[in-house]
């Protein structure tokens, strides 16, 4: 999916042996490939020291887990971003992580033309954009049925940024 919307992707899962994952390690970091996939499996023990954003597909079902994932970024005084895909299912496995953090749950309000939201917030991506996106999406997998549950996950999407 990411490749057909024009991104240069390249992905670590457990199938790998050792020298394909550090060519694919080496792909992102000398920005060849923009995006690395991992999988939470695969993910333990990949140290990427400059790395600005982190989006977890599925939410982790562990406050710990969650953090470790998000740690990946914004390390030694650098600036980064850790977004979440939240399916309602997942909603308690959030909360968790607020309550582990001692923090407020915050509701960010985002209107149709602009989204503006602050740090330790939850929201919903507004309709207009996740329509827009999910027609593309729709359209490009008309020739891949493997990307229905993208789809599906698209039209219930909630957004936090902690």
């Amino acid at each position: 999916l990411l490749t057909d919307l024009g991104f240069e992707c390249t992905c670590i899962h457990s199938g790998l042996d050792p020298s394909a994952r550090n060519l694919s390690l080496k792909k992102f970091r000398c920005r060849t490939a923009r995006v690395l996939l991992v999988t939470d499996v695969a993910a333990r023990g990949v140290d990427i020291p400059h790395l600005d954003n982190v989006i977890n597909f599925h939410f982790p079902a562990q406050p710990k887990l969650f953090l470790h994932r998000v740690g990946r970024v914004a390390r030694a005084g650098r600036r980064g971003v850790a977004y979440s895909l939240v399916d309602p299912e997942e909603l308690p496995y959030l909360l968790d992580v607020f309550m582990f953090l001692g923090k407020e749950w915050k509701v960010c309000q985002s209107s149709n033309k602009q989204v503006e939201w602050e740090s330790d917030c939850v929201g919903r991506a507004p309709r207009s954009i996740m329509s827009n996106l999910a027609a593309r999406i729709e359209s490009i997998s008309s020739k891949n049925s493997s990307l229905v549950c993208v789809i599906l996950k698209l039209y219930d999407i909630i957004i936090i940024f902690i």
